[in-house]
């Protein structure tokens, strides 16, 4: 009894820290939602304020998408997995056009280093782009203006590896041991106070590990970060593999 209710404490306070973080990471994308308002309604709209508007309304959007994972998580709902042969370099490519505009507003430039030859994982195409899409959005967001992030990938054997590498602050060995939990605000801040509502890893991690993968980091401070998705090959490439 006294273990469950120190668990029952415990949930109480993670959902008191996340409502809070929800508050706080929600104020910037609205406040930028709000403020392109009132410039609508005083001048002619630019590409600029619309494209500012469009990137606001989709970080809030993946916040509520990234809450209803969380809550399914926790009330143990499956992941409905539709395992198929992906090509991993159009993963990149779709990751890199999706946040290519993102990165722009900082100067970033997205670069990809894809292998000689094809490679194919068993993936559900879905739950491998969300991925992806949260490892390059992180990077975006600790990133610093100007520099680079590089998406690429390497031939692992019986498995295909993606990895997302950043020039940002890089994380200590503290840190790196909370990445992967949820509710974690690491001690690195994101860049021009951008949000990071502190379960994206969590999520990332669970969708690997549902897929027969991993999700991994490799990071030292002060010299950026690189996080690792592990996969399996497609059926056809393990087989040659073997043989």
């Amino acid at each position: 009894m006294q273990t469950a209710n120190k668990n029952l404490q415990q949930l109480h306070t993670e959902k008191k820290f996340f409502t809070s973080l929800l508050t706080h990471d929600l104020r910037h994308p609205l406040a930028v939602i709000q403020l392109n308002l009132y410039e609508l309604r005083h001048k002619n709209p630019t590409p600029e304020l619309l494209s500012e508007m469009e990137h606001a309304a989709d970080r809030i959007d993946e916040m509520s998408r990234r809450i209803m994972d969380v809550e399914n998580m926790e009330e143990g709902i499956t992941l409905s997995l539709q395992l198929t042969q992906v090509d991993a370099t159009a993963v990149l490519d779709i990751a890199k056009s999706e946040y290519d505009k993102y990165a722009a507003h900082k100067n970033i430039d997205i670069k990809i280093q894809a292998t000689p030859t094809p490679l194919r994982v068993m993936a559900d195409p879905y739950f491998l782009q969300r991925i992806i899409g949260n490892l390059v959005s992180n990077a975006i967001k600790y990133s610093p203006d100007g520099s680079h992030i590089l998406l690429s990938l390497e031939d692992a054997g019986a498995q295909a590896r993606f990895l997302v590498t950043d020039k940002g602050p890089g994380l200590d060995v503290e840190d790196q041991a909370k990445a992967f939990q949820r509710f974690q605000r690491l001690k690195p801040q994101a860049q021009h106070s951008e949000s990071s509502m502190g379960y994206g890893l969590f999520i990332a991690r669970r969708y690997a590990e549902a897929m027969g993968g991993t999700l991994d980091l490799r990071s030292k401070k002060g010299k950026g970060s690189t996080f690792v998705l592990a996969l399996p090959k497609g059926s056809s490439q393990q087989s040659a593999v073997s043989s």
